[in-house]
Protein backbone atom coordinates (compact mmCIF):
# COMPACT_ATOMS: atom_id res chain seq x y z
CA UNK A 1 0.00 0.00 0.00
CA UNK A 2 3.39 2.37 -0.24
CA UNK A 3 3.33 3.07 3.44
CA UNK A 4 6.40 2.63 5.77
CA UNK A 5 8.19 4.34 8.68
CA UNK A 6 11.23 6.45 8.41
CA UNK A 7 13.45 6.37 11.64
CA UNK A 8 16.78 8.42 12.36
CA UNK A 9 18.62 9.10 15.51
CA UNK A 10 20.75 11.90 14.96
CA UNK A 11 24.68 12.28 17.02
CA UNK A 12 23.18 15.84 18.97
CA UNK A 13 19.95 15.98 20.87
CA UNK A 14 18.85 19.01 19.07
CA UNK A 15 15.12 19.79 17.55
CA UNK A 16 15.33 20.95 13.55
CA UNK A 17 13.91 21.06 10.50
CA UNK A 18 14.64 18.20 8.39
CA UNK A 19 13.81 17.74 4.39
CA UNK A 20 13.12 14.40 3.32
CA UNK A 21 13.14 14.04 -0.70
CA UNK A 22 12.70 10.24 -2.01
CA UNK A 23 13.88 10.39 -5.52
CA UNK A 24 13.70 8.07 -8.56
CA UNK A 25 17.16 6.38 -10.24
CA UNK A 26 16.12 9.34 -13.13
CA UNK A 27 16.52 11.81 -10.17
CA UNK A 28 12.84 12.53 -10.38
CA UNK A 29 11.69 13.80 -7.46
CA UNK A 30 8.52 11.30 -6.00
CA UNK A 31 8.02 12.66 -2.34
CA UNK A 32 9.06 15.73 -0.36
CA UNK A 33 8.28 16.97 2.84
CA UNK A 34 9.41 19.24 5.40
CA UNK A 35 9.56 17.84 9.09
CA UNK A 36 11.45 18.25 12.29
CA UNK A 37 13.10 16.13 14.66
CA UNK A 38 12.40 16.52 17.87
CA UNK A 39 15.77 16.37 20.41
CA UNK A 40 17.88 14.32 17.96
CA UNK A 41 14.85 11.56 17.23
CA UNK A 42 13.34 11.57 13.66
CA UNK A 43 9.76 9.47 13.12
CA UNK A 44 7.85 9.77 9.98
CA UNK A 45 5.41 7.79 8.41
CA UNK A 46 5.38 8.12 4.44
CA UNK A 47 2.93 6.92 2.25
CA UNK A 48 4.09 7.03 -1.40
CA UNK A 49 0.71 7.09 -4.11
CA UNK A 50 -0.63 4.75 -6.13
CA UNK A 51 1.64 5.69 -9.21
CA UNK A 52 4.93 5.33 -7.60
CA UNK A 53 5.99 1.85 -8.97
CA UNK A 54 8.22 -0.95 -7.23
CA UNK A 55 11.76 -0.19 -7.99
CA UNK A 56 15.43 1.08 -6.44
CA UNK A 57 14.66 4.81 -4.66
CA UNK A 58 16.96 7.08 -2.98
CA UNK A 59 15.85 8.87 0.08
CA UNK A 60 17.45 12.26 1.36
CA UNK A 61 17.48 13.65 4.17
CA UNK A 62 18.65 16.69 4.42
CA UNK A 63 19.72 18.81 6.98
CA UNK A 64 20.99 22.63 7.89
CA UNK A 65 23.96 21.02 9.00
CA UNK A 66 23.84 17.42 7.25
CA UNK A 67 22.82 15.42 4.76
CA UNK A 68 22.31 11.80 4.15
CA UNK A 69 21.32 9.40 1.23
CA UNK A 70 19.77 5.97 1.54
CA UNK A 71 19.27 3.39 -1.41
CA UNK A 72 16.01 1.35 -0.88
CA UNK A 73 14.11 -1.24 -3.03
CA UNK A 74 10.45 -0.43 -2.89
CA UNK A 75 8.05 -3.46 -3.45
CA UNK A 76 4.26 -3.23 -3.33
Amino acid sequence: DGLFILEMNFAEAVTMPVDIQITNLLGQSVYLNRTAAIDGNLKLEIKLDDTVTPGTYFIHMITAEQEFNRQFIFQR
